[in-house]
């Protein structure tokens, strides 16, 4: 498969699906990719804070972030994986014994709430002044659509994980006490972040689901599947398996000598395919 991003000139997937030694515990594991997750929002972090002692302002800010970002052959993008996979801690004191395991889950969890809360409060802050111009914007028009969807105070996110290629991280064993994949490490890891406004998407085209959302009875951690305080169970979500651009609703893709040229080279036509290229 594709080698994806990169990371000190190697494949970050490396990082995920490192198989792990006959003594390697879960634990462990769980906390190398919760420190990974961590040194990602530090760097979106200093990014914003780099951006407003620069005068730049915080509008547009989920837009400017993937420009920053760029593609995968892009310099910003291996440098922030380079220093996530990076175990020293010296410039991240707020976690500095999140590889000691004696240190109890509800311990870190609520210092990683925390810390993602101050993160996200600077994001929410320049979403507010976003929504704020797209309801003035939209009051000189009169869309009351518009003006409906920026005002919707619903909690919403601030911060979004995605994995692209998924099933690659359920085919590695990466602990053996007690055994567990990369996969699921992974989805321990975020348990450390439920409350905050933190979502993970995985994204995938393999069909057994099985391995992604298996039933309640057959999955390995019990705090996802917990009700929360406010009386929600919907810390793990359903997968979406069927998407509009991936289906046609039509009998066939292509009916002989009704084609031209002009039309078969369409973005139009060239989705019903697939996924656009």
């Amino acid at each position: 498969f594709p080698e994806g991003d990169m990371a000190n000139e190697r494949p970050l997937v490396e990082f995920f699906c490192e198989e792990g030694t006959t003594t390697t515990s879960a634990l462990h594991v769980q906390r190398r990719y919760l420190l990974f997750l961590l040194k990602i929002i530090a760097s979106v972090n200093k990014w914003i804070d780099d951006r407003e002692e620069s005068g730049l302002g915080t509008e547009s800010l989920a837009a400017d972030w993937k420009e920053f970002l760029g593609d995968p052959a892009s310099l910003n993008r291996p440098k922030m994986y380079t220093e996530a996979i990076d175990p020293n801690l010296s410039r991240f004191e707020e976690f500095k014994d999140i590889m000691d395991e004696d240190v109890k889950f509800d311990t870190l969890k609520n210092r990683v709430k925390i810390y993602i809360n101050s993160v996200a409060k600077k994001i929410e802050d320049a979403k507010k002044i976003e929504d704020a111009k797209k309801i003035e914007e939209a009051k000189k028009i009169e869309d009351a659509d518009k003006i409906e969807d920026a005002t919707n105070k619903k909690i919403q996110p601030a911060i979004v994980f995605y994995f692209d290629e998924a099933h690659h991280l359920t085919k590695t064993v990466v602990a053996t006490k007690p055994q567990r994949t990369a996969y699921q490490c992974l989805c321990k890891a975020f348990t450390y972040m439920m409350g905050a406004p933190v979502f993970a998407l995985f994204l995938s085209t393999y069909s057994r689901l099985s391995e992604f959302a298996p039933s309640s009875r057959n999955f390995w951690s019990n705090r996802p599947m917990e009700t929360n305080p406010q009386g929600s169970d919907d810390n793990m979500n359903a997968p979406f398996v069927e998407l509009p651009f991936d289906a046609w609703k039509e009998t066939s893709l292509v009916i002989e000598g009704t084609h031209s040229a002009e039309e078969i080279c369409s973005l139009k036509f060239m989705a019903r395919f697939g996924r656009p290229l």
